[in-house]
């Protein structure tokens, strides 16, 4: 599942256009969908043109084509007549992608049409799912002590991502709080780079960014979150000048890690700080709209634990920074995610936020 992405994409038969030459493209073991076999299979590139974005998120700088198709997707016991991506390789794959698909989850815009609408939204459009809700718990280990969600919450998994309305009972009573989803035009310049540019994400204006009580200068221009808890999710989100400030605060040192190891795909670099001292230093706090709540994520959730030699372990800060100067534009994800249940409504394009039950 991916919060970011559009529609479904999922690897088929198809190479350069011909449906044909599937091992020019795909690697041995890589699952695909075979189109040719589904007898209610429905080629809609009379619809829907095929599409191109020469820079994304998938493949970096090498083409991400694709065409659209229309089939039966079958989501557990539920079924319903769906439009798809349809992978178009365009080069040869250099190995197995380690999934079999992407379930885009991004919002909907009133003027999208099918071919940019999550297979969750049109399964809702169509009353498969009685509510336009989904909710995200992540039910991580905690490395400090720190209480956490019960991992038998999420059924002994690390996340429970559910589609159709959330779970009332992991949430803290009287702590969910909905904003209004906006446009973020900065996420196609410094952030999830597309082109041509993609603007469906679920984003927050961000109006206070603190390291304990201390207020950290936002940029003038425009200042956000974009939700995304996949690899540009983790890390919490910080600008260079206030992870400046923070490894001022903290005394944290630097440390090389080798990118195996490293908590986070940042350019930024990494600091540690003594292990002992984790609990004592300061939340980094975030503010989505005047008057509404500060979230905060405690030190225990953004310090990581990490082993950088079989007798060596290190209390790295996992951070990650976007742009120049002072805050413009940030990721929530998994790190963010940690202690909280994360709500998206599709109908009213809210997101909703919420203190997780503890153990």
């Amino acid at each position: 599942m991916d919060w970011t992405w559009i529609n479904q994409f999922t690897p088929s038969t198809l190479c350069l256009g011909n449906p044909h030459d599937t091992a020019s493209c795909l690697a041995p073991g890589q699952a695909f969908f075979n189109q040719s076999r589904s007898t209610t299979f429905t080629n809609q590139t009379s619809l829907y043109p095929s599409r191109t974005w020469n820079l994304n998120g998938f493949f970096g700088p090498a083409p991400l084509t694709i065409q659209f198709g229309h089939d039966v997707q079958h989501v557990g016991s539920l079924s319903a007549p769906v439009t798809f991506m349809l992978a178009d390789m365009q080069f040869p794959q250099p190995g197995a992608f380690p999934f079999t698909g992407v379930f885009g989850l991004s919002p909907v815009f009133k003027t999208d049409n099918q071919s940019t609408q999550s297979t969750f939204y049109q399964f809702w459009k169509q009353g498969v799912y009685s509510s336009p809700i989904m909710s995200f718990l992540y039910c991580y280990n905690s490395t400090f002590g720190n209480t956490a969600p019960a991992r038998s919450l999420c059924n002994g998994n690390d996340a429970l991502q559910s589609l159709g309305g959330y779970h009332a009972n992991f949430i803290q009573p009287g702590s969910l709080q909905w904003y209004d989803s906006v446009i973020n035009l900065q996420v196609n310049i410094i952030d999830i780079i597309t082109s041509p540019e993609i603007l469906n994400y679920w984003a927050l204006p961000v109006t206070q960014h603190l390291i304990g009580n201390e207020s950290q200068p936002l940029n003038k221009t425009a200042s956000g979150a974009v939700f995304d808890y996949a690899s540009f999710g983790r890390g919490a989100p910080v600008s260079v000048n206030s992870y400046a400030r923070l490894v001022q605060l903290t005394r944290a040192t630097p440390i090389t890690l080798d990118a195996s190891v490293a908590p986070n795909n940042g350019a930024q670099s990494f600091h540690s700080v003594p292990c002992s001292k984790v609990s004592k230093l300061p939340s980094l706090k975030y503010q989505f709209g005047a008057g509404t709540p500060e979230w905060e994520i405690l030190p225990q959730n953004y310090v990581d634990k990490i082993a950088i030699s079989s007798t060596q372990t290190a209390c790295v800060l996992n951070v990650r920074t976007l742009g120049d100067g002072d805050w413009i534009i940030g990721n929530l994800g998994e790190t963010f995610a940690k202690d909280k249940v994360i709500l998206f409504d599709f109908d009213k394009l809210k997101i909703g936020i919420a203190d997780a039950v503890r153990k």
